[in-house]
């Protein structure tokens, strides 16, 4: 099979194909979570309400991380944890056939 680019072989090619169909793409988790904001006065959170919000969650550097998400982001981000899932997975495949091949070769 003759190299899709020069320089880059098929299998590569077609990894870099699918891997730009998955952008934008994060790992992670995002979900909603009641916080109290602290104001002494507050009636939400006298009475446990508490204040939505929406939380992205991830590791960075071994470490647990959290970012607040504005509620119109919502969709995004749940597409791109989607696309990073569906990305890992690609990865996976890749490693499988890389073992492949090379038992192969021998």
């Amino acid at each position: 099979m003759k190299p899709t680019q020069p320089g880059r072989k098929a299998p590569e090619t077609a990894f870099a194909k699918k891997a730009a169909a998955l952008w934008p793409c994060a790992k992670g988790s995002l979900a909603w979570v009641r916080n109290r904001c602290g104001r002494p006065g507050c009636k939400r959170c006298a009475s446990g309400e508490g204040h939505p919000a929406l939380l992205y969650t991830f590791r960075k550097d071994g470490r647990q991380r959290a970012m607040s998400v504005r509620p119109e982001l919502e969709g995004a981000m749940r597409k791109a944890i989607e696309n990073g899932r569906a990305l890992e997975a690609l990865m996976v495949e890749c490693g499988i056939a890389t073992v492949r091949a090379g038992r192969a070769r021998r």
